[in-house]
């Protein structure tokens, strides 16, 4: 299979690796950056351009792993670009198949994982939620998540919008509430590490129990005397009081 990954960012580079390690080498990247298109094109061994113009037009699968307000602009370049009857999908969460209507054979590839640069991945445990417009791509697409050795799920725009969601919340709202603690910690000269194991816990948990049973903490326990004391360390810091209890008010509803 021909393939071609339009973006070098951290879903394309993390991607662009997998597809060579399992031998689906990418005849072509793309990168709006000269240097990372070489960087990755030198990496898996591929050709490379900086010019939608350029694309390789006789592929079978495009690729497009760029910011979800390029989807659609890169699409209409193709468009006029590569041959008819190729198929294009895109990476994002959150954007709709639709945006890709340009092409018959066209529909979503996203690979539920937060990819950071340099931080290797486990794709044997990222499930990769496909949507295709026909049954020939959706064959296509299942091909290359064998190839890959990642377990496929087929499901709608619809689903994947709410997915999207809720790996948002489970993910990066957890993260920031990371990077919140390690700020406090930071100004009373703790270490962020004296967390790691409680983090570590925590995750743990929630591959044996439902969330809602794994909860604990003050306000599951409605210990308004910790509610209050924690309170009153956020003084003079109003954004994260406020923070601090829609949280806790939105765990004890929970209960």
């Amino acid at each position: 299979m021909r393939i071609v990954v339009i973006g070098s960012g951290n879903v394309g580079w993390h991607l662009t690796e997998r597809l060579w390690t399992c031998g689906l080498v990418p005849v072509q990247v793309f990168s709006r950056s000269a240097a990372r298109a070489h960087a990755l094109a030198g990496k898996v061994s591929t050709a490379y351009t900086t010019d939608l113009t350029q694309i390789e037009p006789a592929a079978d699968l495009y690729i497009l792993a760029v910011p979800d307000d390029a989807i659609s602009g890169v699409s209409r370049s193709l468009a006029a670009t590569i041959k008819t009857g190729a198929a294009v999908v895109h990476t994002s969460g959150s954007v709709a198949s639709e945006a890709l209507t340009e092409h018959a054979d066209h529909g979503v590839f996203y690979p539920l994982q937060t990819f950071t640069a340099g931080k290797p991945v486990d794709w044997s445990r990222i499930p990769v939620l496909l949507t295709a417009s026909t049954d020939t791509l959706l064959a296509k697409l299942r091909d290359v998540t064998a190839a890959m050795q990642c377990p496929a799920h087929l499901i709608s725009d619809d689903q994947r919008a709410v997915l999207h969601l809720a790996a948002t919340i489970a993910c990066n709202f957890t993260n920031h509430m990371y990077s919140v603690a390690q700020t406090l910690l930071d100004e009373h000269q703790l270490d962020f590490d004296l967390l790691q194991p409680l983090i570590t816990e925590t995750a743990q948990k929630v591959r044996e129990l439902p969330p809602r049973k794994a909860q604990t903490g003050p306000a599951i326990r409605g210990d308004q005397k910790t509610l209050q004391k924690h309170m009153a360390l956020l003084q003079g810091k109003p954004q994260l009081a406020i923070l601090y209890a829609l949280i806790s008010r939105s765990i004890s509803s929970d209960s």
